[in-house]
């Protein structure tokens, strides 16, 4: 009996030794993680804005808070790169002295147009209000109601909830294109939000769910699912790759079919509430002619990260240069080349354009805009009188 006591005494304590160096070699594997994820990431060939680390930590830090009807927007903060209100808007650049608005654009989009390791008055929204205010002699605001991670649906309802308490724009623009994608590359269902699928979980599995949300925290985790093929969506954390061509083409499809929807409910607003609309569908790094080796170094590391999301861009992409509907809108513009003839690198990663990309960009979307402008000024004017 006492030689059983000892034997079990013995195993206890080498269990607790393989144990505990399991987990101390782990925590080391832990701490050495964001080291091997800031040598293992793709230098960009362009230089960095200044305050670039302000505007990392700042991004990297800033919280989602819970909204009725479009599940989240941005915690207000103020710093001296990140600006957010208490109603998850971003400041956008206004020009000094600029008095009493006469004319209001609202701008939706996801974190593309919210500004992406950009600063307030570098986001895609504060180029429009600087070009407006060079070209037009009427004050024009600018508000930048981009989300992180919203589709087109969510835009589309944060309007409809502007305009429903009186807020109503001028001209509303929706940026759209890679969310609505990465939705239903996420899990096989066009039109849910982004993380839909975390939501389920967490209904139907919290085990599942909290396991998950404590993965995503961890440095190692993401060491893994960035560069391990295949952990990512084994993980749960995107949908299953796409191995089939014919599902390819219907996802793209349907997921093109939920955004002429929504664009047909954003111009029924419209013409109720009487303003403007405007579409445009953004570049991305695969809907380029040719990527810079950087660009290709992101698209290489995201096609490990979430296997068939690029395939899928890719049909997206040729579907909408053809889509009937979208082709016939006269306020969708399809902006898919507007970063090509860039002087300087437009992207970080293969969704979310540069400084340099978003001004860029904001030439392209005040072409339609200024016209938009400038004819409902022109109807805002009394008739000359006619002497006689």
């Amino acid at each position: 009996m006492e030689h059983l006591s000892r034997k079990l005494l013995t195993l206890a304590r080498t269990g607790w030794l393989v144990v505990g160096g399991a987990l101390i070699f782990l925590l080391l594997l832990e701490l050495a993680a964001p080291i091997s994820l800031r040598v293992l990431a793709p230098r960009g060939d362009f230089d960095l804005p200044p305050g670039a680390p302000a505007i990392w930590h700042e991004q990297g830090s800033s919280r989602q808070i819970w909204r009725p009807y479009v599940y989240w927007r941005t915690e207000a903060r103020s710093g001296p790169v990140m600006n957010i209100d208490a109603d998850g808007i971003r400041r956008t650049w206004r020009a000094p002295g600029s008095g009493r608005p006469s004319f209001r654009v609202f701008m939706f989009g996801a974190s593309t147009l919210r500004g992406y390791h950009v600063r307030d008055d570098f986001t895609i929204p504060s180029f429009v209000a600087k070009i407006l205010a060079r070209d037009l002699a009427a004050p024009v605001e600018v508000a930048n109601f981009g989300q992180l991670g919203y589709v087109s649906t969510q835009d589309v309802i944060a309007l409809a909830l502007e305009v429903r308490r009186g807020n109503v724009p001028d001209v509303a623009i929706f940026y759209n294109g890679t969310v609505d994608i990465e939705s239903t590359h996420d899990g096989n269902a066009p039109g849910s939000p982004r993380w839909e699928y975390q939501r389920r979980n967490a209904f139907h599995d919290f085990e599942r769910a909290l396991a998950l949300r404590i993965a995503r925290r961890s440095s190692l985790a993401q060491l893994v699912l960035n560069y391990v093929p295949g952990w990512s969506w084994a993980l749960g954390d995107v949908g299953s790759p796409r191995e089939s061509p014919a599902v390819t083409e219907r996802l793209a499809r349907e997921t093109l079919e939920v955004y002429a929807g929504n664009l047909r409910l954003a111009d029924a607003l419209a013409r109720e509430y009487g303003f403007d609309v405007l579409y445009f569908w953004q570049p991305v790094v695969w809907s380029r002619d040719e990527m810079t080796a950087y660009e290709a170094a992101v698209a290489k590391v995201d096609a490990h990260r979430e296997p068939g999301r690029a395939e899928l861009f890719r049909e997206v992409y040729r579907q909408a240069a053809v889509h009937p509907e979208l082709a016939a809108h006269p306020r969708f513009f399809d902006l898919r080349d507007a970063a090509d003839a860039a002087d300087e690198p437009p992207f970080w990663d293969p969704t979310h354009t540069t400084e340099a990309g978003n001004e860029w960009i904001a030439e392209k979307i005040a072409v339609p805009l200024r016209s938009v402008i400038e004819r409902r000024l022109g109807e805002q004017r009394p008739a000359p009188s006619v002497s006689r």
